[in-house]
């Protein structure tokens, strides 16, 4: 598992000084969780892109245990995306396993060699609430505002 800021060694507001300023129900509107199997081998080693040294990878455990330690008394809801430069379908499917079985929602990552039909399979029978698109994962043959 990857090593992650251990945020309870940092210095900042308690949890009781923020008590008053929190709210009892929080939404993280975006999100991405993926296993490290949906990296490839060269996003784990890569220092020269920035969001790889923030994480390449994080499991739903991980982010549901930061919620913890970030908001105590806060019930925390995701909107989940899978890794969107690394496996794509594999990514998804692991968003889909944990939407089914938790009460945070998500997006299935898309990529533009998908079809329509494919697309309304895995959004209906997967659980997603809808697409999430990203120029990562555009024709590479197309360019700009085109893409």
């Amino acid at each position: 598992m990857a090593t992650y800021l251990n945020v309870s060694k940092l210095s900042f507001a308690t949890s009781e000084e923020l008590k008053e300023f929190l709210p009892p129900n929080i939404v993280d509107a975006h999100v991405h969780i993926s296993k490290k199997e949906h990296c490839y081998d060269y996003q784990l080693n890569n220092p020269n892109k920035w969001v790889y040294r923030v994480g390449v990878y994080q499991e739903y455990e991980v982010l549901t245990e930061t919620y913890k330690n970030l908001f105590p008394d806060s019930n925390v809801r995701s909107v989940l995306l899978g890794h969107v430069s690394g496996k794509l379908l594999p990514s998804n499917d692991y968003i889909s396993e944990i939407i089914k079985k938790t009460n945070d929602v998500g997006l299935f990552c898309t990529s533009y060699d998908m079809s329509s039909d494919f697309l309304e399979e895995k959004v209906i029978n997967g659980g997603f609430l809808g697409l999430k698109p990203y120029c990562d994962n555009c024709n590479p043959k197309v360019n700009g505002a085109d893409a």
